[in-house]
């Protein structure tokens, strides 16, 4: 199923991991496996925002940890406990909001994009804030 972003990111010429972990780099994607935010809509609907707190750049630690989250949210969404924790019907619309206030390079806006063609596929939808950047 995510084919699609491993041939993204081939065309942009970038790898396809495995990716290097440098530790003295403090990403604006933090913690892939926690979940920053959970709203629930009026429509009783999910909302779980990634919240990043820095530029969204194009090097290989910020694209792996945005993929990282991003699949790790998809598959706690695909999971019962999320809904029922909520209180969200089997029916209920879940969005993943990528939430950044600061400044998004093309190649991570263009995998944010083909992660949601690949979402879109399953009822997610995956949308990009950039709520605060003029």
């Amino acid at each position: 199923m995510w084919d699609g972003v491993a041939r993204f990111l081939r065309n942009v010429g970038l790898p396809t991991g495995p990716f290097p972990r440098n530790m003295n780099f403090e990403s604006p994607i933090h913690d892939p496996d926690v979940i920053d935010l959970v709203g629930v809509r009026i429509d009783g609907g999910l909302d779980l925002a990634i919240v990043c707190s820095g530029p969204l750049d194009e090097s290989d630690d910020t694209l792996r940890r945005l993929n990282q989250k991003i699949v790790a949210y998809l598959r706690e969404i695909q999971s019962e406990p999320i809904r029922e924790r909520f209180g969200a019907s089997d029916s209920a619309r879940i969005r993943i909001v990528v939430d950044c206030e600061h400044a998004v390079s093309a190649v991570a806006e263009g995998l944010i994009n083909a992660l949601a063609r690949q979402a879109a596929m399953s009822g997610v939808e995956i949308a990009l804030s950039r709520s605060g950047v003029e």
